[in-house]
């Protein structure tokens, strides 16, 4: 089967001498590995920039089933980044989203939404004048709902208590890991109002914001099966401090 669609870069690894393996998220398919021979050659070590993560190609390929690898037949930008690149706190937050696609999504868990919400986000990312802030906390929720956990329910009075495990807002006060209570609990149900678009700011600082983000990583590491823990969120933490 021949396939021409958008990919979005999510992992790249050497591969002999001149070649590379990479793993696309792929408009058609969901997520595929590739082989991609000679693009590190001292010919074509330019077309190598091509699959940094992050990078979002148009591709063609011909797929071949029971096949571990499949391979590219062409392949060119499909987006030139004009800003991620050069400004720190921007290519923070589109390495967390890298790795947390890296680590959420696979082939079975496909769907036109979550591609489109995935190329949405990066192209808001490089084009927003002053990126919210909260931009990153708002993704992971807004990611969560596609991938079926989306957090139920609102923080309030009778329901103040954010519970990871049942993913959902409950009544009363719980010391435990698995339970964010107030404030965390009401920054979350805030921020879960809101779209990636949005200028609204919830959390008031840097450090709440980190606190925010590592609850929402263990929420994703109840429900995201081989989750573990990813690099990025000590980046974003030096940069948000």
């Amino acid at each position: 089967m021949n396939i021409s669609c958008r990919a979005i870069v999510l992992h790249t690894t050497k591969y002999a001498e001149s070649s590379i393996v990479a793993k696309l998220f792929t408009e058609q398919l969901g997520v595929v590995t590739y082989m991609i021979n000679g693009v590190r050659s001292s010919r074509s070590k330019n077309r190598a920039a091509y699959f940094q993560p992050a990078t979002i190609l148009e591709i063609q390929a011909t797929q071949r089933e029971n096949k571990t690898l499949q391979r590219l037949t062409d392949f060119k930008l499909f987006y030139t980044y004009e800003n991620i690149p050069f400004e720190i706190r921007k290519m923070a937050v589109a390495q967390l989203i890298i790795e947390t696609l890296n680590r959420s999504v696979t082939s079975q868990d496909f769907s036109p939404e979550l591609f489109e919400f995935s190329i949405s986000s990066f192209l808001h990312i490089d084009k927003a004048v002053s990126l919210n802030p909260d931009f990153h906390l708002i993704y992971l929720l807004k990611l969560s709902a596609i991938l079926g956990f989306k957090p139920n329910g609102n923080c309030s009075a009778e329901t103040p208590t954010f519970n990871l495990l049942e993913g959902c807002f409950v009544a009363g006060n719980f010391p435990s890991n698995d339970c964010i209570n107030s404030p965390y609990s009401n920054f979350i149900s805030s921020l879960n109002e809101l779209d990636i678009t949005s200028i609204e700011t919830v959390l008031p600082n840097g450090k709440a914001r980190n606190v925010v983000l590592q609850y929402l990583l263990n929420y994703f590491r109840i429900h995201v099966p081989e989750f573990g823990v990813l690099k990025s969120p000590e980046v974003l933490k030096s940069v948000f401090e």
